[in-house]
């Protein structure tokens, strides 16, 4: 990306970069779950402005985000507030946070787990965590449908990646 084109694949990762969302995720093991304003920092415009929205996520850690390009919205799921598990999903489309219900195959709640976004298929797949249950591997198509394949063994804390129609 330094000093050369922006490759097609590189486009993807832009709207990220135009789009930071800071929210009240706290650190360590019993950050404040209380919902907190949300600021965007866009490079073209002033610095920092707080988001106008009514809805949104309570505090969070070890939750799994994704941005998704075919929605064009940042995709947050699960995690932990203090030692609660959540399992609820919200879509953040640049200036409006959104709780996503209404799942064919809810996630059960987990933290630590995995997403990214597939173009091939133009949906967004979370893979792993740790939670109550044994947490299947799960393709959210914009957070509406949902389906559940067995994993081969508990994961969590690891990294996750896209593949590209090239």
């Amino acid at each position: 990306m330094y000093g050369n084109a922006v490759s097609p694949r590189t486009i993807g990762v832009i709207p990220l970069l135009a789009l930071l969302v800071l929210s009240s995720c706290g650190s360590g093991p019993t950050p404040r779950a209380s919902a907190a304003p949300t600021a965007t920092i866009r490079p073209s415009a002033s610095p920092i402005t707080t988001a106008k929205t009514t809805a949104l996520p309570i505090g969070r850690w070890a939750a799994a985000a994704a941005y998704d390009e075919t929605r064009h919205n940042l995709v947050l799921f699960g995690g932990l507030a203090g030692q609660t598990l959540l399992d609820d999903t919200w879509t953040w489309n640049g200036s409006t946070w959104t709780q996503r219900q209404g799942l064919t195959i809810s996630p059960p709640a987990r933290h630590g787990a995995a997403i990214a976004y597939d173009e091939v298929n133009r949906q967004v797949i979370l893979f792993g965590g740790l939670g109550s249950k044994v947490a299947p591997s799960l393709s959210m198509a914009g957070s509406i449908r949902a389906r559940a394949r067995r994993p081969r063994s508990t994961r969590r804390g690891h990294g996750m990646a896209g593949i590209g129609r090239n």
